[in-house]
């Protein structure tokens, strides 16, 4: 699998043209989305944690090719959570977010939640969104060397049972993770071909 770094997008005008579906990472700040595109794209420093989580308004594009496997871009969104307490930080955010959603380039989202922390309703908000789009969506537990091995499947049951119950959302996909152990990142590099 080859990768290359396209651009880092602030607005609209400069998303990249290109023919080839997308693939977004979506999830709060400090969540792991940069470790996860260095595991899965196999770079050890193709992506960078920013040193101020939240500040930077941007989505970092990237080609993926895999040979006979195909050609997709891959979309690392900027993290939320810290905009938050910033109402101009988070206005470009939504503004940023509608704008790449409406563009009809988006086949799938990996929303990323750390396993640790239960998740929240304005996180419940943006999958739903993404839901109704039509967007295939895979949950994915970070960091699950955090935790003991018998709490993982206790948390994807969990982090399940309430999106059913409060989003209405069945048709998820869920996957848990350690991009710093390697556990779950081959079986996410496969399904992002499927």
């Amino acid at each position: 699998m080859e990768s290359s770094f396209i651009i880092s997008a602030a607005s609209q005008k400069q998303f990249p043209e290109h023919p080839y579906s997308e693939i977004g990472l979506m999830g709060k700040s400090n969540c792991g989305k940069s470790s996860l595109v260095n595991a899965l794209l196999q770079r050890k420093k193709l992506a960078y944690r920013s040193a101020t989580p939240g500040s930077t308004v941007m989505i970092n594009f990237y080609k993926v090719s895999a040979g006979d496997k195909g050609v997709f871009i891959l979309a690392d969104m900027p993290g939320y959570g810290y905009s938050k307490t910033n109402k101009a930080v988070s206005k470009g955010w939504n503004d940023l977010m509608e704008a790449f959603f409406n563009r009809g380039c988006l086949r799938k989202v990996f929303f990323l939640i750390d396993i640790r922390r239960k998740i929240e309703d304005f996180e419940i908000k943006y999958l739903k969104y993404l839901y109704k789009l039509g967007v295939q969506l895979t949950v994915i537990l970070t960091k699950n060397d955090k935790v003991k091995k018998s709490e993982i499947h206790k948390a994807m049951n969990q982090m399940k049972k309430v999106l059913e119950t409060e989003g209405k959302m069945t048709k998820l996909n869920f996957h848990s993770i350690s991009s710093l152990k390697g556990t779950g990142v081959k079986d996410l590099q496969d399904s992002l071909f499927s």
